[in-house]
């Protein structure tokens, strides 16, 4: 599974192909693992975190080219004060990269009353997720009309081009965190 998918494609997906009931049984254990994890996974709570990098307190963390720091971070690199910064930096956008759940969505902006993330389709069609801070939920913007609130992945199977998954995300899914 690349993509987001609704809850009962994947369980359609779970098809059974056993021979004798010893393995219907263990098939059919192993699929309903395999459907928790993914229910547990589309109602959990979305975070910022899921679509962009960002640090402990939710802020986003932008690239700034710091491949080379990063490079120069892992193979131990003593430099200067600020390329030390610049390492760390690198390192700490990097580590929060890999926690992303969803491929395809960009930052837009941030400001005291919401941070905006836009989600690149192949269509025409503009899709927005708001992060609204004081209010503490994320709406969903399609074409700017707003279509709902929009708390858990599960509300982000609606989309007509599906969210990406990444092999952090299928890792989850497939309980090997």
């Amino acid at each position: 599974m690349d993509t987001l998918i609704s809850m009962t494609e994947f369980v359609l997906q779970q098809n059974p192909k056993a021979k004798s009931l010893d393995d219907v049984l263990k098939v059919l254990a192993t699929s309903m693992q395999q459907c928790h994890r993914y229910a547990t996974f589309l109602k959990q709570p979305l975070t910022l975190g899921m679509f962009v990098p960002t640090d402990e307190a939710g802020n986003v963390l932008k690239y700034h080219g710091l491949y080379e720091s990063y490079k120069n971070a892992n193979f131990g690199y003593t430099g200067d004060n600020e390329t030390q910064r610049q390492c760390n930096d690198a390192k700490k956008y990097f580590e929060a990269k890999e926690r992303v759940l969803f491929y395809g969505f960009k930052f837009i902006r941030d400001n005291s009353y919401n941070t905006i993330l836009i989600y690149e389709t192949e269509s025409s069609i503009k899709v927005e997720l708001q992060f609204r801070k004081s209010e503490k939920d994320i709406r969903l913007i399609i074409n700017d009309d707003l279509i709902y609130d929009c708390n858990e992945a599960e509300k982000l199977i609606g989309l007509k081009t599906k969210p990406t998954l990444t092999s952090t995300a299928k890792k989850q899914i497939n309980g090997k965190n």
